[in-house]
């Protein structure tokens, strides 16, 4: 990993944040190296660093979509970059790729180590399970023509809880998040628990308000939007933007708004603010449902929006 993984990401990376139009100083401080490493970096082609990922059995498309949401995540949030680089390095290492799968350790090949570390028998049916079905819901929002005239521009995320969550380690996702890739729906990597932050936290506050509530998503909010809701009688209430302090305004927005109400609405929305993006969050009992939904609004939204 630290000899060609992570030499040939970080030059990837740098040649993305370089298109971005960041200074090598500033990409420097992004990846945590020197200014003359990123020099280095930049001094070689984007293609020379795809060829090295790529001989450990990473397609180029697939480093570049890996680059690209890394890049992402130190722009905005560098701690969630650190949890997008584990994930994708241990979905690579499930998929028996960065190592030689027949090499052995005191009797065992590296991968079926790798496999009993990694896929332990306490993960639990019900773990499983709900896995399971947010790849299913995922597959239908990529199959979708119209989900991505819904899609934010911080992306969409897709969450679901346990039955009786504890908190954010109880709440599966999509690390990376799933993105719009050339019009489509995409989810980069493969659901896990405990990958989410925002949005696992918005869904908790959600479930210990109406217990019923096990699954959410967030998509945009505009316009458009309101009038799909209003017309279909889709039942939202808006949290109030007024007050945007703390270290996650909107959630503590959604608090507020929870406490205030006794009936169950099937969706909140936040108008967003200065650096807010306008936000509508759906949620329901599972994750099917909730996609199932946003399928649904999607559709009628592309009929009222704009040309």
């Amino acid at each position: 990993m630290v000899e060609t993984f992570l030499p040939a990401m970080r030059g990837l990376v740098a040649h993305e944040l370089a298109k971005k139009g960041f200074s090598q100083s500033k990409i420097s401080k992004l990846l945590g190296v020197t200014q003359p490493a990123v020099n280095q970096y930049l001094a070689k082609s984007q293609n020379f660093y795809a060829q090295k990922v790529s001989a450990l059995g990473i397609s180029e498309p697939e480093s570049g979509r890996y680059a690209g949401l890394l890049g992402e995540d130190l722009i905005t949030n560098q701690i969630a970059a650190v949890h997008t680089l584990y994930t994708v390095w241990r979905q690579l290492l499930l998929e028996g790729k960065l190592f030689d799968p027949n090499r052995t350790l005191q009797g065992q090949t590296l991968c079926d180590v790798w496999m009993s570390m990694m896929v332990p028998g306490k993960t639990g049916d019900e773990r499983m399970s709900i896995i399971e079905e947010i790849r299913r819901a995922v597959r239908i929002i990529e199959d979708s023509t119209a989900f991505p005239n819904m899609m934010p521009e911080v992306s969409v995320n897709l969450v679901m809880s346990t039955k009786s969550p504890k908190g954010e380690t109880d709440v599966a996702a999509m690390p990376g998040r799933i993105v719009n890739v050339k019009g489509r729906a995409r989810g980069l990597l493969a659901p896990e628990f405990g990958v989410s932050h925002h949005m696992a936290r918005v869904l908790l506050v959600l479930h210990s308000k109406f217990p019923s509530i096990r699954a959410s998503m967030n998509l945009r909010y505009d316009d458009a939007v309101a009038k799909v809701l209003k017309k279909n009688q889709i039942e939202y209430l808006m949290t109030d933007s007024t007050n945007r302090e703390g270290s996650d305004p909107v959630l503590q927005s959604i608090q507020r708004l929870l406490a205030k109400i006794k009936k169950q609405p099937r969706a909140i929305v936040d108008e967003g603010g200065p650096g807010i993006e306008p936000i509508t969050y759906i949620f329901g009992e599972s994750a099917l449902e909730v996609v199932k939904s946003a399928v649904g609004i999607s559709q009628l939204y592309s009929l009222e929006r704009p040309n």
